[in-house]
């Protein structure tokens, strides 16, 4: 394949898991890493090689989807933190054990009240 192909494969490979990101799909872009991940050594390997035959409008293209795409990684990043914040924070604020999970803990449980008469 040449330079001008590959080039073209990745920008196609990085464009539409930008759009899965933006769009909020991040299982679809999950999917989309094995092909980016080849389209990325593909591109690397040939990079080494011959000059590339790909022209300044090909490589202009590559370019900005590399940036939406990171730009997308780290919104989509900025997402994932937070809702771990936001899970953390109500497991915190949540009172007593959960409820529903195996077998109730006897210390866990409120005191009796016992009363004896002499």
């Amino acid at each position: 394949m040449d330079f001008a192909a590959l080039v073209e494969t990745l920008t196609v490979v990085l464009e539409a898991e930008t759009e899965a990101l933006v769009v909020g799909d991040y299982a679809a872009a999950g999917r989309m890493a094995r092909d980016k991940v080849a389209a990325v050594e593909a591109f690397v390997a040939a990079s080494g090689q011959d000059p590339p035959d790909a022209t300044t409008e090909v490589l202009d293209r590559l370019r900005r989807a590399a940036e939406a795409n990171r730009k997308a990684l780290e919104q989509a990043v900025a997402v994932q933190r937070n809702l771990v914040m936001l899970v953390a924070r109500t497991v915190q604020a949540s009172s007593g054990p959960p409820q529903g999970y195996g077998r109730p803990d006897p210390l866990d449980a409120a005191p009796l009240a016992v009363s004896i008469k002499a």
